[in-house]
C-alpha cells in the first residue's frame, strides 16, 4: 500500500479557509451595495414626494412680497416691472430674472432677490439718486447725481420725481450742486421746481410741494429741505408759503399773498438754526 506523502493537508485547509473568507467578504460587500442603492432610491422617492407635496401646497405660491430701499416706485409698480403675480408658483420667478427685469429700469442701480420656503419674496433695491427731470425739445431727461442727463422713454412713471420747469442749463448745474447736502429722499416731497425772481434776488427757486405748500429758497439755502418735514408740523394752515433763509440758517412761513407782494418780513418763524 502506497501513502501519498506529498500532500500538505494544513496548507489545503488554510487555502479553503481563505477562499471562504473572501467569498463571505464579497457577499457582504455586495449586500452593502444593494442596501446603499436601495436607500438612495428610497431617499430619492421620498424627496420627490416632499417636493410634490410642497409644490401642490400654498407655501410654494407667492404669498408675500417685501420691498426694501424703494422711494421712487410703489409696490405695485415694482411687481408689474418684475412681472410677479400673487398666488403663482415662486419657481416661475427665478431670482436672476427678477433682478434683470428690475435693473433694466433707469432708476434702479442694483436689485437683489431672496426667497423663503413659505412663499415670501424679498426684493432689496439700490436706487440711483434722481434729482429731477426736465423737458427739452419735447424729450424728457433725468438729472441723476454724479451722471450726465439721461434721455428717458415715454411711459416711465415720474410721479415721485420733481419736475424742473424753467431752469436753463446753468441753473440746472447749480441745482445739482445744491443737492449735494440734501438727503435725496426729501426730493420726492417736491412736485415741481421753477425759477423765481424777487427785487432782492433774481435767481431763487420756487418749490411746489406735494402737500400743497410752496417753498422759496436760494440755491445755497436748498439744503434746508432736510428739515422740511419737521418744519411743517407746527405751521399754521393760513401760512402756506415757506422761506428758506441760508444767511441765518432759518426757516420761516408767511401767507402767500404778502409774499407775492414782496413783503419779505415773516409772520411766523418756525425753526431757527435747524442743526
Amino acid at each position: 500500500m502506497q501513502v501519498n506523502r506529498g500532500v500538505d493537508y494544513k496548507k489545503v485547509f488554510d487555502k479553503n479557509e481563505q477562499e471562504k473568507k473572501k467569498e463571505d467578504l464579497d457577499r457582504k460587500k455586495s449586500l452593502r451595495k444593494v442596501k446603499k442603492k436601495r436607500n438612495r432610491i428610497l431617499l430619492f422617492t421620498l424627496g420627490l414626494m416632499i417636493v410634490a407635496l410642497y409644490m401642490f401646497s400654498e407655501y410654494s405660491n407667492t404669498r408675500i412680497v417685501m420691498i426694501n430701499g424703494s422711494s421712487v416706485f410703489s409696490k405695485q409698480e415694482l411687481l408689474d416691472m418684475a412681472k410677479i403675480e400673487y398666488n403663482k408658483k415662486m419657481v416661475l420667478y427665478p431670482n436672476f430674472l427678477i433682478e434683470k427685469r428690475l435693473e433694466e429700469n433707469v432708476f434702479i442701480e442694483e436689485a437683489n432677490v431672496s426667497k423663503s420656503w413659505d412663499g415670501i419674496i424679498t426684493i432689496s433695491l439700490v436706487e440711483k439718486d434722481v434729482l429731477g427731470y426736465y423737458i427739452e425739445e419735447g424729450e424728457s431727461y433725468l438729472l441723476v447725481k454724479g451722471e450726465e442727463s439721461k434721455l428717458i422713454a415715454n411711459g416711465i412713471s415720474l410721479k415721485n420725481v420733481p419736475f424742473i420747469y424753467d431752469l436753463d442749463e446753468k441753473q440746472r448745474e447749480k441745482y445739482v450742486k445744491s443737492c449735494e447736502d440734501v438727503d435725496v429722499q426729501y426730493l420726492s416731497l417736491i412736485s415741481e421746481i421753477s425759477h423765481y425772481e424777487t427785487s432782492y434776488d433774481d435767481n431763487m427757486l420756487q418749490l411746489s410741494m406735494q402737500d400743497g405748500h410752496s417753498v422759496y429758497t436760494t440755491m445755497d439755502g436748498f439744503q434746508l429741505l432736510n428739515w422740511y418735514t419737521t418744519t411743517i408740523k407746527g405751521v399754521s394752515s393760513a401760512n402756506k408759503c415757506i422761506m428758506f433763509i441760508e444767511e441765518t440758517n432759518t426757516i420761516t412761513t408767511q401767507d402767500c399773498e404778502s409774499l407775492n407782494n414782496e413783503e419779505v418780513t415773516s409772520d411766523e418763524e418756525v425753526k431757527k438754526n435747524p442743526e
